[in-house]
């Protein structure tokens, strides 16, 4: 019950950030009813959609997380295949939006960094969480998992949006800075128990 209870909150919650602050009452309003006022519109019309599909591409890069890490046995494995290419994309058009002069070598380095963190983010982190909030077991883990990636995604959207409004963050590049930090940390702490276990 508490896991759909943050999902609620989450999707409410995502649904009132953006470029139009809108009100929880319009967000109520447009979910359960007619949209009259334009708030209500654009939360019906633009950001409920928006929400739901960041919760069900957060709830798949989660669940197939968890089952590549069980598969595998690594802690580290990840869907790396989704969202690598949109990674790259947004780091190397993030450098070129943000400064002038840029060289060729420059974006190289920012499109791998930018495939490489995109690869590593919601499918990572999510497993990670829910198991140290339910254990894991496949059963307890893999619901966990999607309920996770979903607040994630949800947070990662809301804040793209709320940060520099009306300018909008791509998600990637906000779960990238997310993720990249964390996948670092596992990195280190996995290299770090392979040492002293020799």
């Amino acid at each position: 019950m508490a896991a759909l209870a943050v999902l609620v909150v989450g999707l409410g919650w995502s649904m009132t950030i953006g470029t139009a602050t809108i009100g929880l009452g319009a967000v109520l309003a447009a979910v359960t009813g007619g949209a009259t006022t334009p708030g209500e519109l654009i939360a019906r019309t633009i950001r409920l959609p928006r929400a739901l599909l960041a919760g069900v591409v957060g709830s798949s890069m989660a669940v197939s997380g968890a089952v590549m890490q069980g598969i595998t046995a690594n802690p580290l494995a990840a869907p790396e295949i989704m969202g690598v290419s949109a990674g790259a994309a947004v780091v190397v058009v993030a450098c070129l939006t943000l400064f002038t002069s840029v060289t060729g070598q420059v974006l190289v380095a920012a499109a791998f960094a930018g495939g490489a963190l995109a690869g590593v983010v919601v499918g990572l982190i999510a497993p990670h969480i829910a198991r140290r909030l339910v254990g894991g077991r496949h059963l307890a883990l893999l619901p966990t998992s999607a309920a996770v990636g979903v607040v994630l995604m949800l947070a990662a959207d809301a804040l793209g949006r709320g940060v520099n409004p009306p300018l909008e963050v791509p998600v990637g590049l906000v779960t990238a800075l997310i993720g990249g930090p964390y996948f670092l940390y596992l990195l280190a702490k996995t290299a770090r128990a392979t040492r002293s276990g020799r």
